[in-house]
């Protein structure tokens, strides 16, 4: 992925968790992902892989092509 993408896809996966205010040990009991991954794939750090983006696309109830190619502001 282009480095625009990853922040894009960043901002976006931010913005969604705050929006919703999910708290970061309810994402890891619903996707595995942990705190500690899912803070470093926000602030770019990591890239995510397309399983997290999956799952966290899922349990967000927002698409993944929306989560990618959209600004969600």
């Amino acid at each position: 992925m282009l480095e625009y993408e990853l922040k894009r896809i960043a901002n976006n996966l931010k913005r969604v968790r705050c929006k919703k205010h999910f708290k970061f040990e309810t994402i890891y009991k619903n996707t595995g992902i942990t705190e500690e991954r899912l803070r470093k794939i926000e602030t770019r750090k990591a890239s995510v892989t397309y399983k997290e983006l999956y799952a966290l696309s899922r349990f967000y109830e927002v698409a993944i092509d929306d989560l990618v190619f959209k600004d969600l502001k």
